[in-house]
């Protein structure tokens, strides 16, 4: 079988896997945004194709909508059809699956109609038609589209890097709203997720099953080639004492050295039961990842020497796991298709508490999870809301709806 062929069923497969995780009994396709904060207020991207900001107050603490775009009434970014690769069937609004990046008063998102969105807060409290170009509000491109867009922007120095199922990274001059490179950056395959931009390199993973190195200035490539795995890269690098660490759907777990683009010499590449989607996080010398296969790993640094996991190997696993936990101190925190949140001990992997408790569930929790000053915030997609729960115990300490 010939590459590009084995690469196209192998989409078709997990285009398939989507499908059937990404849409619920009615056959209507689901995003998995995240939530973010900025200055107490909440930012996530919705079911409908929205992007809804959210004022948190302190006393009572609850959260008040204070713009969304597009407005009520109005169909979301790309509605009209679904009909793309992760849609189940054509439908009257859109999804979301780009978490919002928040920078100097303005929102930037992908959206799944292939278009990159820059929104100012103050244009979409008023009500102004969008965009605004006045205010540095633009869409990219402003006509057609890129491919579908899953992964998130992420913005540094004045530009914004984007992937996209076409295949490529795009540098977008945020003031311009023009291409900073001479070209975007072509990969061999999809591109699902989200960049890494550390110390003026851009780290990118692909479909291709190959992690990339891009200088963040012109686009062009800095190891002398691509890292290479057995599966397709959807999680984004974590970054941590100069080593790339990052997940395949090889079902592997690998450490990169970023001076050379090769595997960290004596770390050997964990095996787990299923793909790693998420990002992994860092704490005290050891890495921190959760899988599909059900389980967070906690992996030393060095080796790659599994220190625990939860559930332990012996037990029952809980749903998989996709989104990026969250780390609050001493505490890291994931949530899973099972519908519940937990929360473990960084340091030995024991669980401290879950929500919620017996029979009642959350919706499958396929968002990555943000933690702030004492708060997580959990965006429950299939019911429409997110939840801030306390990250000392998991009590729930405010709810809003993000529906229409």
């Amino acid at each position: 079988m010939t590459k590009p062929k084995a690469l196209f069923l192998f989409a078709l497969l997990i285009g398939g896997c989507l499908l059937l995780s990404g849409c619920i009994g009615t056959a209507t396709p689901m995003g998995w945004s995240a939530p973010v904060m900025d200055d107490d207020v909440i930012y996530v991207g919705t079911t409908e194709g929205k992007v809804v900001s959210y004022t948190l107050f302190s006393e009572p603490r609850v959260a008040a909508e204070w713009w969304r775009f597009p407005p009520r009434g109005e169909l979301g970014l790309g509605g009209g059809g679904g009909g793309g690769f992760l849609a189940c069937m054509p439908t009257a609004s859109a999804v979301m699956y780009s978490t919002p990046f928040v920078a100097d008063g303005a929102v930037y998102i992908g959206a799944y109609d292939g278009r990159v969105y820059a929104l100012n807060t103050s244009s979409r409290v008023a009500g102004y038609s969008f965009p605004q170009e006045s205010e540095g509000e633009w869409v990219y491109p402003e006509e057609d589209s890129i491919g579908a867009i899953v992964g998130s922007p992420v913005v540094a120095e004045g530009i914004l890097y984007i992937g996209s199922a076409d295949g490529n990274l795009y540098a977008i001059d945020i003031v311009t709203s023009e291409l900073a490179w001479d070209s975007p950056f072509a990969t061999g395959g999809y591109i699902w997720a989200t960049p890494l931009v550390h110390d003026g390199v851009v780290y990118i993973g692909s479909f291709d099953h190959k992690l990339y190195a891009i200088d963040a200035a012109d686009g062009t490539l800095v190891w002398e080639s691509p890292f290479q795995t057995d599966g397709a890269i959807a999680a984004t690098p974590l970054f941590y004492n100069n080593t790339i660490y990052i997940g395949s759907f090889d079902r592997k777990f690998y450490a990169v050295d970023t001076s050379t683009g090769k595997a960290k010499e004596g770390f050997i590449p964990f095996p787990a039961g299923n793909w790693f989607w998420g990002r992994a996080v860092a704490y005290d010398d050891t890495i921190i990842v959760g899988c599909v296969d059900g389980r967070v790993y906690a992996l030393d640094a060095e080796t790659g020497e599994r220190k625990w996991s939860f559930p332990e190997l012996d037990e029952g696993a809980v749903g998989p796991i996709r989104g990026d936990p969250a780390l609050a101190g001493e505490v890291v925190i994931f949530g899973a298709d099972d519908g519940r949140v937990y929360a473990l001990d960084a340091a030995s992997g024991h669980l401290i508490w879950d929500y919620p408790h017996g029979e009642d569930r959350f919706g499958p929790i396929r968002a990555s999870l943000y933690a702030g000053d004492g708060e997580v915030y959990v965006h429950d997609t299939r019911n429409h809301y997110i939840y801030a729960l306390g990250a000392e115990h998991g009590n729930v300490l405010w709810s809003v709806s993000t529906a229409e």
